[in-house]
């Protein structure tokens, strides 16, 4: 068996050729797999994005929906502050219900019952493709989603606080000191309800710097799925020139004095 042994280098310059030939190869390799590793990267954030814009597209609906019945509720908590500052004794509850069409959802004061979704995004920080983004789009998402969290705190918190006002649906007493701490949780929602406000008007400045929101179906959302949109169109406590719910029902609309939809284009 015939064994090929090394051939002795002949001098410094066929040293130097060698090693040439081997460190351009290392290098040639290893450049490779850096392409290979970032064309791997590059198509995995394309994907992450392309997962990531139906919950963006969730979370603006859910912000633009705050943004527009704010107004109403503040309305309605006013209604509710003067009512009790009106003297101790019996309580006759307002005319009117906040009426979403939803069961179990009507109340004394209704608010938006969303659930600012984050779960796409905590899959991307688990698995360490956020850290793969641009880093102007990586800071962008992690402000995005640190305003979503603060809201979802908020929101939680104004779920427990909210149903307390339904004690005033019904015929009861009430001394001075219980109108009082009622009119004192009437104003923390108040500023609860405009914090929210304030943070998902920012929000949706965020989403905007992404790139283009999708308007139609934050609309079409608070058109056909908002029970609180609802409710403060049924209450007349939206702007003059307001849409009307996408679900009225002939009779709601002879009621209210809308006009049917528009026949669909052929």
């Amino acid at each position: 068996m015939d064994i090929h042994k090394p051939k002795p280098w002949h001098g410094v310059r066929e040293f130097l050729k060698e090693y040439v030939i081997i460190v351009v190869g290392v290098l040639t390799a290893l450049a490779a797999e850096q392409m290979v590793e970032a064309f791997h990267w590059s198509e995995k954030v394309r994907h992450a994005e392309a997962q990531e814009a139906p919950e963006i597209a969730s979370i603006y609906a859910d912000a633009y929906e705050r943004d527009v019945v704010q107004p109403c509720i503040d309305r309605r908590i006013e209604d509710l502050k003067a009512a009790l500052l009106t003297g101790p004794g019996e309580w006759k509850p307002l005319a009117s219900m906040m009426v979403t069409g939803v069961s179990g959802r009507d109340g004394v004061l209704i608010t938006p019952s969303r659930l600012w979704p984050d779960q796409v995004w905590q899959t991307l920080v688990a698995d360490g493709t956020v850290s793969h983004l641009r880093e102007d789009r990586e800071l962008l998402y992690g402000s995005i989603f640190v305003q979503t969290q603060a809201l979802r705190a908020r929101h939680v918190l104004e779920i427990g606080e909210v149903s307390a006002f339904n004690l005033l649906h019904n015929h009861t007493v009430l001394s001075w000191p219980e109108r009082n701490e009622m009119v004192l949780r009437l104003e923390q929602e108040e500023v609860r309800n405009d914090g929210m406000t304030s943070n998902a008007r920012r929000l949706m400045l965020n989403i905007a710097r992404l790139g283009p929101p999708d308007t139609n179906l934050a609309e079409r959302q608070l058109l056909k799925q908002s029970g609180t949109y609802r409710a403060c169109f049924f209450a007349g406590f939206l702007p003059a020139g307001s849409r009307p719910p996408a679900d009225l029902t002939p009779e709601d609309r002879r009621l209210l004095g809308v006009a049917p939809p528009a026949p669909a284009k052929p």
